[in-house]
């Protein structure tokens, strides 16, 4: 059954991240509308209540910056609460630049169902080396701190100068009070500068366990989502990727046609069939990697 999605706002960014696999497909600047969002989430909350499915997890998040698009994120977050779609939690990863005190302020008022994650790869060397702009990430983060008095999740993609320098790295994530960190494997990329083996990743991740990091990777139950955090991929089980060109398995297959599961206005129903038509990958294999991308 599918139970979580991403929806792609649009495909425009403010940064050209070193590894980013959307650079090539950030062309057309195609984006949603309100309207369409609503038809995505009517949908949503229709499968839900029919599949008696009490949690539905969506993810703002896809080829583009969210915040460039923010009075759109407000719309829609409007109209999940006003409507009482008490089963969608709803999350946005984002590179941070973005988050002024005005706009988490507004963002605040739907803490209950809408959760903020910043891409943040750790101190400014290693954040640097794969992304851009780290002192305007931290200036996020700073203003996330005054508003929400807390600090915020973080989406960490560990690449191998992360692995070389683990010891450094985990410290400034806890020095700096950064608990909640998502670490998410560099996946499809194969430049030997930042390329991160199966094992690599494995031993970093053994690290931060120790280091008492709080990640939600360390929890035990088995969960389908994706192999970049370590978990079991969810393509032909759990997961779709929503955009204005259409609906894929996952981000991964963005404007690959062939595996273009329908448009953003059909019902869930119709491509929950459609997913179930794709065979699963093995535990611990990408379905894109093995089956479509790069070896």
């Amino acid at each position: 059954m599918i139970d979580r999605a991403c929806i792609s706002l649009n495909n425009n960014c403010n940064l050209q991240c070193k590894y980013c696999h959307f650079q090539d497909k950030q062309i057309d600047f195609n984006s949603f509308d309100f309207k369409s969002l609503k038809i995505i989430v009517d949908n949503i909350h229709d499968y839900c209540k029919k599949n008696k499915l009490e949690r539905f997890k969506l993810g703002i998040v896809g080829s583009g910056e969210p915040m460039l698009k923010s009075e759109l994120i407000i719309e829609l977050l409007k109209y999940v609460k006003e409507n009482k779609y008490q089963e969608i939690n709803i999350y946005t990863i984002t590179n941070g630049t973005l988050l002024k005190k005005d706009l988490l302020k507004v963002f605040y008022k739907y803490k209950d169902f809408f959760k903020i994650c910043i891409s943040l790869d750790g101190y400014e060397e290693i954040h640097n080396s794969g992304r851009m702009c780290f002192s305007k990430v931290m200036e996020g983060i700073k203003n996330y701190f005054e508003i929400y008095k807390k600090m915020p999740a973080i989406n960490s993609t560990v690449n191998y100068n992360s692995y070389l320098n683990k010891e450094k790295l985990i410290s400034f994530y806890k020095d700096n009070n950064l608990f909640e960190v998502t670490f998410s494997k560099l996946i499809g990329y194969l430049e030997a500068d930042l390329f991160i083996s199966d094992e690599q990743y494995q031993d970093f991740m053994e690290y931060a366990f120790d280091s008492g990091i709080n990640s939600r990777q360390f929890k035990s139950e088995k969960c389908y989502d994706c192999t970049m955090y370590g978990k079991l991929c969810g393509v032909g089980r759990t997961n779709i990727f929503i955009a204005p060109e259409g609906i894929y398995p996952c981000g991964r297959f963005y404007k690959n046609e062939k595996y273009n599961l329908g448009s953003y206005s059909d019902s869930l129903f119709k491509i929950d069939k459609e997913v179930h038509k794709l065979i699963p990958i093995l535990d611990n294999k990408c379905y894109y990697i093995e089956n479509v991308g790069v070896k």
